[in-house]
């Protein structure tokens, strides 16, 4: 399989902080976030309380942060559901517009 640079530049992203952020994130999407170290990346889905996708989204894990990527459309609706159900957790969010590539292989 060829590798592909990806121009994620006009993609929503979200990026995700704080002390609970990977258990956090992983009850709330489909990959398994925890195994994720620093560098590494999942394509995971976001659903509904009905099983139903709301979102296809990109979780890169950093030292100190998980950055979503997504369809731009969808940043607001990410954020909204992600925040609905942040209640005694060390978890914020903040969009942010950012040039990135990445490679698919």
């Amino acid at each position: 399989m060829s590798r592909v640079t990806v121009d994620q530049s006009s993609w929503g992203h979200v990026v995700v902080t704080g002390s609970d952020r990977v258990r956090f994130l992983n009850g709330m999407v489909t990959g398994n976030v925890e195994t994720l170290e620093s560098g590494q990346w999942i394509r995971t889905m976001i659903l509904s309380h009905k099983a139903r996708v709301l979102a296809i989204l990109e979780v890169n894990a950093y030292d100190d942060h998980l950055l979503l990527s997504c369809e731009p459309s969808l940043t607001k609706k990410i954020m909204e559901t992600l925040e609905r159900h942040i209640v005694m957790d060390d978890v914020e969010l903040e969009e942010r517009n950012m040039a990135m590539h990445t490679i698919w292989d």
